[in-house]
């Protein structure tokens, strides 16, 4: 592919050059030729056998996902926040773990506020109600369990003045378990919709977004 031909000779690249669609997936095919058989792991970071793992942030156990109390648990303390770069601290966090909270952006709209560019700190009440339902969100523990691509799923979608969320579950061993929670921020424009266009603008953003899980198998929506 990289070969040109000119009057004197037929020239071509000695070295892979930047800049082909094809350059990592030849690159990485050599490394595996090269470095065949001599891969190995290290005991240290190993967990075998076990029930339950912590891996990102999370914990995976045969329940299911949950947020890692290592984790979310330094929020407890956490006063409250007195400056945007502290504020946005836990926002960070928060945000991280924003799909075991159901409504979450709505929820931490007000927060959100606060950090826009030229705004004013003002701590209202509405911050800190804001705040104090995050943090208790993020240390209940909440799990959420595996998809069972066997069954239907079940998509419940709900929208606000300033957000749109949506609950995507199954009915497994006789119980609705929550498989993940989706939200996020209206813009300026779509607060503007009427109810009935919110409700469908909530629909096909979520199932657009979920679309590689759900769109082959049984889904039933509800507005």
């Amino acid at each position: 592919m990289t070969a040109f031909a000119t009057r004197d000779a037929l020239l071509h690249f000695n070295v892979l050059s930047f800049g082909l669609c094809n350059g990592p997936i030849t690159l990485q095919c050599l490394i595996d030729t090269v470095l065949a058989g001599l891969y190995w792991i290290k005991h240290a970071k190993c967990e075998l056998l076990q029930k339950k793992v912590h891996s990102l942030g999370n914990v995976v156990s045969e329940k299911g996902v949950s947020t890692d109390p290592a984790k979310t648990e330094k929020d407890m303390g956490w006063p409250v926040r007195t400056s945007q770069n502290q504020l946005r601290q836990f926002v960070g966090l928060a945000s991280y773990c924003r799909w075991f909270v159901q409504d979450f952006a709505t929820i931490s709209q007000p927060l959100h506020c606060l950090m826009g560019n030229g705004s004013q700190f003002v701590w209202t009440p509405d911050c800190r109600m804001a705040f104090n339902t995050l943090q208790s969100k993020l240390t209940s523990r909440p799990i959420l369990a595996f998809p069972d691509f066997t069954l239907p799923f079940i998509l419940d979608t709900d929208a606000s003045d300033c957000g749109i969320g949506a609950v995507l579950s199954q009915n497994q061993e006789g119980h609705k378990q929550v498989v993940a929670y989706a939200s996020r921020a209206l813009s300026k424009s779509e607060r503007n919709y009427g109810v009935t266009r919110k409700k469908l603008f909530n629909v096909i953003t979520f199932v657009s977004f979920s679309s590689v899980c759900i769109l082959p198998y049984a889904l039933t929506i509800t507005l």
